[in-house]
């Protein structure tokens, strides 16, 4: 079953405009290598694409009309799927070859110097030369393509001995290090959001002398490379806002000239240092989330294909309830809700649609609505079971409250996967709740001083009104 399943897997990832080319392609190389059959499979299994249903016929009879003079055989039935994988991913491989022309033409020089033709070696440099301009090559790729062609340079001119090598030298070993520097601050980058929000303790090999140089090198003049150097200080030195400032006027001032993907990623870094202010109980850095998010959105960065994610349209719809605006976010809810991917729609528009009810002060809309989310993500779990105590606490279910407080700090307490920072957000947010729930008018002025200095914590402001409300509210034995 595992071979019939990897072949339904790569056809079904094949486009309509694709299956005429792949027939092509596997009638092509199996009419060199012998193995006719493997076309006449192929055949008999694509008219079930994309789907393969139950509708389709047995693996015997698949066989019988692909090998009519042969008896049914397993082991050469799962050859034949093996094969006709082989071939479908060696027909993407190729057209991603013909397709790239600049790096065809790459490979082409490489191998005109190995063999000593100089004419064609130099036309063939004109040409690349003429495709690295038309195409504007930038980003890593770009810095990637760059440094291979001043690579060659360097190599074709020790073999010719000419006396520009000094030149293709020095440009060579630049380019080596703009591309160096440039992944390595990527990889550092991903590897500090990562330890933010999950467990783990990752080396990223980045040394204080190591920042030093780059400073000294001014980035080497890259904004691409200064882009990831403010981001990789903006996580390390959180309390330094300057990388951070720095950071977003990078993106207001360069955002359309440096790659999509690049301002993607500083966006959401951007924003994700946001967010960890906020749970510091530094409000003011709600508004400057929303803004980037507003301004990615509006410059389609923040868009795939046109879609939006679930979390960002989340997050945008959080940060406009945090700020009171109502009318505004139900307003983003129904004009955004359709530019969620379809199978994350109704878990999206759900869990926000509850959030919305919640801060309209419509407790039981919010809590029915809330219902339907599937709680299989832990994302959408943590900020359901936070929505479902605020929405107990609001209505004063205490012993609904207090049940959902122990189940939920178990589930925190047990769950490995998450990082010691959240469950320190999401531990205190239960433990403080619980408190208020607890507390006299004697604890009040402890306990608001414990929620406003706490370091992390979700919904602090939530829980100071909450203290007030629970003190203004007469009390019985």
């Amino acid at each position: 079953m595992a071979f019939i399943r990897k072949v339904f897997t790569l056809l079904g990832a094949c486009s309509l405009e694709e299956l005429s080319g792949l027939r092509a392609y596997v009638r092509s190389a199996t009419l060199v290598a012998k193995k006719g059959y493997l076309a006449a499979l192929l055949e008999e299994i694509l008219p079930y694409w994309p789907e393969f249903g139950e509708n389709m016929p047995e693996k015997e009879v698949l066989f019988a009309r692909a090998f009519p003079e042969r008896h049914f055989d397993d082991k050469a039935w799962r050859y034949a799927l093996s094969d006709i994988s082989g071939l479908i991913e060696d027909f993407w491989l190729d057209r991603t070859a013909h397709s790239d022309a600049v790096e065809r033409q790459l490979r082409l020089m490489t191998i005109l110097e190995s063999r000593g033709l100089d004419k064609p070696y130099r036309q063939a440099q004109r040409h690349l030369e003429a495709l690295i301009r038309a195409n504007e090559l930038q980003g890593h790729a770009g810095f990637m393509l760059t440094w291979q062609y001043l690579d060659r340079q360097h190599k074709a001119s020790i073999r010719d001995s000419l006396r520009k090598h000094e030149e293709h030298l020095q440009g060579a070993s630049d380019a080596l290090d703009r591309l160096y520097y440039l992944e390595k601050l990527t990889y550092a980058c991903a590897m500090q959001e990562r330890m933010h929000v999950l467990q783990g303790d990752l080396d990223t090999g980045i040394s204080d002398a190591w920042i030093r140089h780059l400073e000294e090198r001014d980035c080497f003049g890259v904004p691409l490379i200064r882009l990831y150097f403010l981001a990789f200080n903006m996580q390390q030195h959180e309390e330094n806002t300057a990388h951070y400032k720095a950071l977003v006027d990078i993106l207001d001032k360069e955002g359309l000239n440096l790659p999509l993907e690049d301002i993607k990623a500083a966006y959401r870094m951007a924003i994700n240092y946001c967010a960890r202010n906020i749970r510091q109980g530094k409000e003011e850095y709600a508004a400057e989330a929303l803004s980037l998010y507003i301004t990615g959105i509006e410059r389609s960065v923040l868009l795939d294909k046109g879609l939006l994610s679930p979390w960002t349209f989340t997050n945008i719809v959080k940060l406009g309830l945090r700020s009171g605006q109502l009318e505004w976010t139900e307003a983003f809810i129904n004009t955004y809700s359709d530019q969620l991917p379809a199978q994350h729609r109704k878990n999206a528009l759900y869990f926000n649609k509850a959030e919305w009810y919640f801060y309209a002060g419509k407790y039981e809309e919010a809590q029915t609505i809330l219902l339907n989310v599937a709680l299989n993500d832990l994302n959408y779990y943590l900020g359901s079971r936070v929505l479902l105590a605020k929405i107990y606490a609001q209505s004063g279910a205490e012993e609904a409250l207090l049940s959902l407080i122990a189940s939920f700090t178990a589930f925190i307490k047990r769950n490995r996967e998450i990082s010691a920072g959240l469950k320190q957000t999401y531990l205190r947010f239960c433990t403080l709740l619980w408190k208020i729930n607890k507390s006299t008018p004697r604890h009040r002025e402890a306990l608001a001083r414990e929620i406003r200095e706490a370091p992390l914590l979700t919904d602090r402001t939530w829980l100071l009104q909450q203290l007030d409300a629970h003190h203004n509210t007469p009390q019985h034995d």
